[in-house]
């Protein structure tokens, strides 16, 4: 069975997500309500377009690491999320910063702010005992299904 550090991962994580998913579509809708009656120029167009991209493989990868750490028990992919988790980490600072500066708004700190929360979370439930220990045992697909119950 698996045990609770990571059935709460799975969770906090999804809630990590949904979270980040959300912030993601709300900048790009905000990129798209800023362009000038008009049409969209050239470089607007791909400007948006990358943000696009970048958000579908975010959370791709996101989707990736939690089927991997959550459903196939892999270390790998345990400590990929840690180093995901500390260029995050310098992606915050980079946020304080422009926030010391004047450049951001306290509004637009506060998600990015949530995701890291649920992100320390997630990584701190990854690295207790019980989650160490299970990452390095084998497991039967039913124990893998039982997220919810």
């Amino acid at each position: 069975m698996r045990p609770r550090s990571i059935i709460l991962f799975e969770r906090v994580y999804w809630l990590h997500i949904v979270a980040a998913a959300a912030w993601l579509t709300w900048s790009f809708l905000r990129m798209g309500h800023a362009v000038p009656p008009g049409g969209l120029e050239h470089p607007d167009r791909i400007r948006m377009l990358a943000v696009g991209v970048t958000s579908i493989v975010s959370i791709g990868i996101e989707l990736l690491l939690w089927y991997f750490i959550a459903r196939r028990g892999s270390n790998v992919a345990r400590w990929i999320f840690a180093i995901f988790f500390v260029l995050a980490v310098l992606s915050m600072v980079a946020l304080g910063i422009r926030f010391a500066q004047g450049a951001l708004s306290p509004v637009r700190l506060g998600v990015p702010l949530l995701t890291m929360s649920l992100r320390i979370a997630s990584l701190w439930l990854l690295f207790r005992p019980d989650a160490a220990a299970w990452f390095r045992g084998r497991h039967s697909p039913e124990e893998l299904l039982d997220t919810f119950s």
